[in-house]
């Protein structure tokens, strides 16, 4: 990181306290009622919330310092087929950018929003992107052509605070603009090459500097239209991961996040950590609700699966934290293929007539077979209605404060948190073998229009 010539150092250092005066947006809207997304779609979501109206986010200071440090970030911009000019990766770049991606406070805010518990997105790469008016935007011919800042789209990380860096006094065009109504139908309309209904364009209201927005960027299609005069607009936008990794996720492969503006001995071992942490995630959420009272209480007798899986759970983990930025492929696949040896083994020896092994060794969609496990006959009461019920320590998988049994039984395969979950882990892990394999420098699966 590099520090800021037109700065004192007392300022470079990010302060809560200093920087951010954060309030409340006045209006919120949900993907189910207000979006009309589909409710059997929103239940597998980690929350219902679509977006939200302007709220502040910086103070005073805080705006200040950031025009300094994005001054200077500048001569490190970019451009890409969708985004004409921005700066990838800002929290490498800035201490105090650094700083703020990683704000207690600003996490606890988002979260509210939310609705559910939100971390920094995983991927280094992914937490801050700057955008910028495009250089092509010039008045300096009589007929510039106008691009827009950002053209229309939705993340590929699940939700992104996009704040506002410049004074909207100071430039004309430039608007954020979302489409009220759900991803499939705005996929279906301009992947036909029609533009989406006018009426159904929504502006954001005033950008006001030091202001932002909140979104569940990957339900919501959104763009930015044109510069028409000014000689700036910027923005920041952070990116945000829900804690509860069983919730339906923007993308589930590398090719559909990487952009070729991404060096790939930086995204692709940021896309390794990513995928361990997630696996890991599995399984301490398997963890937090198999405490020690459900264990004696029940006379748990599974303790090689316990250890199985603390075991799993801590190579996992040594990925996350010790994976170095490199482009050595065959360093990420052995590192994640024995992460999961020994898991995948025992699911295939002690699940085999229930779990698909073609998946297990071609990391094809698990095959799990309940039909023979009736709740009727096996006592169970199936009460989870979406995955959100799953992020409550306090609710049971199979009803409210009903405290788990996981073993080689009836509802330790069928709960959420058990096979399927212990699958799920396989699967991303190989998944993620496959990416690292078969991704193509240049390739880019990011859709937009």
């Amino acid at each position: 990181m590099e520090t800021v010539p037109t700065l004192v150092n007392e300022d470079q250092v990010w302060s809560d306290e200093k920087h951010l005066s954060l309030t409340f947006p006045t209006s919120i809207q949900t993907l189910e009622k207000d979006l009309n997304n589909d409710p059997e779609v929103v239940k597998f979501l980690a929350t219902d919330y679509g977006c939200c109206s302007r709220f502040r986010v910086m103070s005073n200071e805080g705006s200040r310092v950031l025009d300094h440090v994005i001054d200077n970030l500048e001569k490190y911009s970019k451009s890409c087929p969708r985004i004409p000019k921005l700066i990838r990766g800002a929290t490498f770049r800035s201490e105090f950018l650094n700083g703020m991606g990683h704000s207690s406070a600003v996490l606890r805010h988002v979260s509210l929003l939310a609705g559910c518990e939100l971390i920094y997105h995983p991927m280094k790469i992914h937490q801050l992107h700057v955008n910028m008016k495009p250089n092509d935007s010039s008045t300096s011919t009589n007929n510039p052509v106008k691009k827009n800042v950002d053209r229309w789209h939705c993340d590929s990380t699940p939700f992104v605070l996009i704040v506002f860096c410049t004074d909207p006094d100071e430039y004309t065009g430039g608007t954020l603009q979302f489409f009220n109504g759900p991803k499939e139908e705005g996929l279906r309309i301009l992947t036909a090459g029609n533009g989406l209904p006018a009426d159904r364009v929504k502006n954001v209201g005033r950008q006001d500097k030091g202001f932002g927005v909140f979104m569940q960027g990957w339900r919501v299609f959104h763009q930015v239209t044109p510069v028409l005069t000014g000689d700036a607009r910027t923005t920041m936008v952070f990116s945000f991961y829900p804690r509860n990794v069983l919730a339906l996720e923007a993308c589930a492969h590398l090719s559909q996040t990487y952009a070729p503006v991404d060096p790939l001995y930086i995204i692709m071992p940021d896309w390794v950590r990513f995928r361990a942490w997630k696996a890991a995630r599995r399984l301490e959420m398997l963890r937090e609700k198999w405490d020690d009272f459900t264990l004696a209480s029940k006379n748990f007798t599974d303790n090689d699966l316990i250890t199985l899986i603390d075991t799993t759970h801590a190579k996992l983990w040594r990925i996350v934290k010790s994976l170095p930025y490199t482009d050595q492929r065959q360093l990420f696949t052995s590192c994640l293929r024995e992460s999961i040896e020994d898991l995948k083994t025992f699911l295939l020896a002690t699940y085999p007539d229930k779990i698909s092994c073609a998946h297990l060794l071609s990391a094809k969609e698990p095959a799990l077979d309940t039909e023979n496990i009736d709740p009727a006959t096996s006592g169970l009461t199936l009460s989870v209605t979406s995955v959100a019920d799953l992020e409550d320590t306090e609710v049971g998988v199979f009803g409210k404060k009903q405290p788990l049994l996981f073993g080689l039984d009836a509802e330790f395969l069928c709960s959420p948190l058990g096979v399927s979950n212990l699958m799920g882990v396989v699967e991303d892990i190989e998944n993620c073998v496959d990416d690292v394999i078969t991704l193509q420098e240049e390739e880019s699966k990011l859709v937009y229009f």
